[in-house]
């Protein structure tokens, strides 16, 4: 079953009472239809780029979080191996620290 021991009441409003604060500063949303429901199986994949999140639930409704997959260069250089060690020769691109 959903939990709702983060929350004050059956509305699902977090114990502070600030959404934004409770997710860290970020957009949070609530989900109040799911509020209640007993969770069956969950399962995720990944399908041309997109991770699903599913959560099924036993009256035979599911939710479902899609989130879109950005590629971008984290990265670029010139190395050479000759010697069997990685060495840079030019770096183009400073990694970007994830």
């Amino acid at each position: 079953m959903v939990s709702d021991h983060d929350t004050d009441n059956s509305e699902g409003t977090p114990r502070n009472g600030n959404a934004q604060q409770a997710a860290g500063n970020t957009a949070a949303q609530d989900y109040r239809e799911v509020h209640g429901k007993v969770v069956d199986f969950i399962t995720h994949a990944i399908d041309d780029g997109t991770l699903y999140f599913t959560v099924r639930f036993t009256d035979q409704t599911s939710f479902c979080v899609r989130y879109g997959c950005d590629m971008f260069a984290v990265g670029a250089e010139l190395s050479d191996w000759q010697s069997g060690d990685f060495r840079i020769i030019r770096e183009y691109m400073k990694p970007i620290p994830r």
